[in-house]
């Protein structure tokens, strides 16, 4: 095994060098064994920044989806709230007629109709952030999501959007319900607004706990302990698409639980794992997409999974530079957590790195 991890560990030594991100963790298991975990670098591209560790939070972006509001949603489906085929005007009132039409199922899989993204903090002035009203701005998200015209016919496309997932958060916050979670296993995640004041907010939060991200041009900051994502910043740091945080044990370990749940073993989830299989079932596969209910699935070609994972697998992505993916044929997980929009969300490294590096991750664990 030492041989092997020290392979492994010049490997990620190259692959980071060359991408030029300041800081990664990364873990792979099989099954309920203890991940093999991997550090390299720091929380920022400062020359004395912190070294990364096991106990650095990373900005999950878009894993927020399916390690927060995911749950949520299959917490309501247990529990008889809603169903997949509630359509939106039935639980959020005030909506445009189409989009009061759109069942919830294609919010999950991104095929409502709804525009991918807007950049609503666009409106706002810089001159404006510090007496910013986050619950104003929230609920004039939300007004115009709920008015907005569609992008394309419902069912006619698969455009992956942030603006169905802040939907979905509004709900599930309407239910106020986390049914589908063991009430002994809280979720081990948290949102910039539980780790930092209003002041902080203000005046940017520098504790090295946390991995930087971007030197933000609209915050005019390093961003270090609030969230990367403008809109949900705006939001006041917690959205369904976006704004939650979590360090590397802690989310490979809710992709474990997962597992666990997919193959009808112990796991802190309460939902029916009949409800997890299903979000993965080809019947909620869009037109030309990969994602599924909540989850995204491998791609026919340049998956980020590289070659070894089996196509039942399943994932997600964000944009600061996390992932999760998981193969329940071969009862692998893997995790990455890093900060590649550390200082500038313009490197693209990205996407060849993810690839190499599950690869080598593995071969790590298969050889």
């Amino acid at each position: 095994m030492t041989v092997r991890a020290d392979t492994f560990s010049r490997v990620l030594n190259r692959l980071m060098t060359d991408s030029g991100f300041p800081g990664i963790q990364c873990a792979i298991s099989r099954g309920d064994e203890p991940p093999l975990v991997f550090s390299w670098g720091r929380v920022s591209n400062e020359p004395d920044a912190t070294p990364v560790s096991r106990e650095t939070y990373f900005d999950l972006a878009s894993l927020t989806k399916v390690v927060t509001t995911y749950p949520r949603v299959m917490g309501l489906l247990e529990s008889n709230a809603i169903n997949l085929e509630t359509e939106v005007g039935t639980v959020l009132d005030g909506c445009s007629d189409w989009l009061s039409r759109v069942p919830l199922w294609r919010l999950l899989n991104h095929t409502s109709g709804l525009a991918s993204h807007v950049e609503y903090y666009r409106d706002i002035s810089k001159n404006d952030i510090p007496t910013l009203s986050f619950v104003h701005h929230k609920a004039r998200i939300i007004n115009d999501i709920r008015f907005r015209p569609s992008d394309y016919d419902m069912g006619t496309e698969q455009k992956y959007s942030d603006l169905g997932f802040i939907l979905l958060g509004e709900i599930a916050d309407q239910f106020t319900t986390l049914n589908g979670l063991a009430q002994e296993e809280a979720l081990p995640f948290h949102s910039a607004t539980e780790i930092h004041s209003r002041e902080s907010q203000r005046t940017g939060f520098g504790n090295d706990t946390y991995a930087a991200t971007e030197v933000c041009p609209w915050r005019n900051r390093l961003l270090q302990g609030e969230v990367h994502d403008d809109n949900c910043w705006l939001m006041g740091g917690s959205a369904g698409h976006a704004g939650q945080f979590g360090n590397i044990d802690d989310v490979h370990a809710y992709g474990q639980g997962v597992l666990a749940h997919y193959h009808h073993q112990t796991s802190p989830f309460r939902y029916d794992p009949q409800k997890l299989r299903m979000s993965l079932s080809t019947r909620y596969r869009g037109s030309g997409g990969s994602h599924r209910l909540g989850w995204d699935t491998v791609s026919a070609t340049g998956s980020s999974t590289g070659k070894h994972f089996s196509t039942q697998s399943f994932g997600h992505l964000g944009f600061t530079g996390t992932s999760l993916w998981i193969d329940p044929e071969h009862k692998v997980v893997a995790t990455i957590l890093s900060n590649r929009v550390c200082p500038s969300r313009d490197r693209a490294g990205i996407k060849m790195l993810r690839p190499q590096l599950h690869d080598a991750m593995w071969e790590l664990l298969h050889t």
